[in-house]
């Protein structure tokens, strides 16, 4: 009994790992999120001094990332209605930040 727990965990959380790996490939390397605009938080100061006028980055996606990949069945079963199939959810091929980017 106690090999069969400890498989069932270590499918679970090599499932995860996996989800977490392919989301975190995803954004670090498709040009979508890379050329995203985000919203940013509150009254953030950019330095006009050194030529910025907008601040850096694309969306805060590791958090996402990392919740997604630690409820993935119930994250899977949220996003039915925004993915044709199993690869287009962990090739991340979807907006997961609606209110906050555009692509």
């Amino acid at each position: 009994m106690r090999n069969l727990v400890g498989l069932v965990i270590g499918l679970y959380l090599t499932a995860a790992l996996v989800v977490f790996a392919v989301a975190a490939w995803s954004f670090s390397n498709d040009t979508r999120w890379k050329n995203a605009v985000c919203a940013t938080p509150g009254n953030l100061r950019v330095n006009t001094a050194a030529g910025e006028t907008t601040l850096a980055g694309g969306p805060d996606w590791l958090p996402w990332a990392a919740y997604r990949a630690i409820a993935w069945p119930k994250t899977y079963l949220d996003d039915q209605e925004k993915v044709a199939d199993l690869v287009d959810w962990l090739m991340v091929q979807y907006n997961p930040f609606p209110q906050t980017c555009s692509r």
